[in-house]
């Protein structure tokens, strides 16, 4: 057994990555995205190894409803031949899985800038006034509105109907992965016609 006196340790600090989550599960919160891990091996092996090209994966395609531990285990790391795992740490780590459930809300038009002073807002308005979108358990029944991008008002001398795409909260996606958009109409009327108090609007909150 003299040839196990060539054999070498190295520390590596590697990323975990998770995959083969399902679309209809979040991991909610904060992840570990690091492990530290000690490999055994030849020298040589080392010196042929590129630390980029190694990471821990966590198989994700398991969890379950709520928070849960997963062990992390040797053969999450994918290590050339002649090189094996010592020890992985952490062990174990924490993850807050929830199924998304399909929900309707109404959208939420954000602008930003003035109009100009040759016109006043009559009203805005927005096609479609709601869209579903996926979501974990704690938002259904809540009063949470799905913004659009800030709409620029500072160059709206007429009525105009713009795109503008729908932004989500971190939590929150679009059924099939892709983003959506809306149609809103900015509905304006010349300074001159105006009632008489009338004053110009500003962005919307």
């Amino acid at each position: 057994f003299g040839y196990q006196k060539d054999l070498v340790r190295r520390d590596f600090t590697l990323p975990i990555e998770y995959r083969n989550l399902s679309p209809q599960w979040i991991i909610e919160g904060s992840k570990v995205t690091e492990a530290k891990v000690t490999l055994s091996g030849p020298e040589q092996a080392f010196n042929l190894l590129n630390p980029a090209t190694l990471r821990l994966s966590v198989d994700l395609s398991g969890v379950r409803e709520g928070r849960q531990e997963i062990e992390l285990t040797n053969d999450m790391i994918r290590a050339p031949a002649n090189i094996s795992v010592v020890s992985v740490s952490p062990s174990r780590i924490v993850v807050t899985a929830s199924r998304l459930r399909s929900a309707v809300f109404p959208v939420d038009v954000r602008s930003e800038g003035s109009l100009p002073p040759g016109v006043v807002l009559q009203r805005i308005e927005v096609q479609p006034t709601h869209v579903t979108v996926l979501v974990p358990k704690r938002f259904v029944g809540t009063d949470l509105q799905i913004p659009t991008e800030p709409v620029d008002l500072r160059k709206v001398n007429s009525t105009a109907t713009v795109t503008a795409r729908l932004i989500t909260p971190p939590e929150v996606s679009f059924e099939g992965g892709k983003p959506l958009s809306v149609e809103v109409t900015i509905r304006v009327r010349p300074r001159a016609a105006a009632t008489k108090g009338a004053t110009q609007a500003g962005p919307l909150e």
